[in-house]
């Protein structure tokens, strides 16, 4: 059910997708050092930092992959609820 107080989703929605390409390229210089930090985790054996590092990159590709675009997708879906049929929300 979509109710009224879901219209504060949008503001966060339209955020998020004017600045996806920003964040995407955050995330590609996160990785990219991320890398560098496997490496030498990886090298000095410290299995902690390497496992921590793997959940990190792993982190950062679902959210570029699935929650981010999700997110998006709900916040389209909500717009077109609330523009075209107001009158169906509660």
């Amino acid at each position: 059910e979509v109710t009224p107080a879901m219209r504060q989703v949008l503001t966060r929605t339209e955020h998020l997708k004017a600045r996806m390409f920003e964040i995407v390229r955050e995330h590609a210089e996160i990785i990219e050092t991320a890398h560098e930090l496997l490496r030498v985790a990886r090298a000095e054996h410290k299995l902690t930092l390497v496992t921590f590092t793997e959940h990190l990159m792993l982190r950062a590709w679902t959210d570029e992959v699935v929650f981010y675009p999700a997110a998006i997708l709900i916040g389209e879906y909500l717009k077109l609820r609330f523009n075209g049929h107001a009158e169906s929300i509660k």
